[in-house]
């Protein structure tokens, strides 16, 4: 048997969502100039029209995937409307060690 290391893949355009009953904390990192990060964060309603806007938004933005973390099973409807347009990942927040949409974002950086 073959043992093999993944290396750690970077994600240009990422967006990370805590994902509660009332509402979604999104968390969008995109390139910036001069070779920075530029980040913005927001929170909308989780009423469907809040969260196809949200997609809009993020698509505006070129983000390509969303990495989700939720309580119960608050995750499906943004993961629904959203798992069309981009790559979603829904995350155990026990693999992240704090909250998924953290200034840093290195727990999505760390699961991307």
């Amino acid at each position: 048997m073959q043992v093999e290391v993944d290396e750690a893949e970077i994600i240009e355009r990422v967006a990370a969502l805590d994902v509660g009953k009332a509402e979604v904390v999104c968390c969008v990192r995109v390139p910036g100039p001069g070779g920075r990060r530029m980040q913005e964060v927001r929170t909308v309603s989780t009423m469907t029209g809040s969260l196809l806007g949200l997609g809009d938004w993020l698509a505006g933005l070129g983000v390509n995937r969303v990495v989700m973390e939720a309580t119960s099973d608050y995750w499906r409807a943004p993961f629904y409307l959203l798992e069309d347009r981009f790559e979603t990942w829904l995350v155990n927040a026990k693999w992240c060690g704090r909250p998924l949409t953290s200034c840093f974002l290195g727990p999505v950086e760390a699961v991307c």
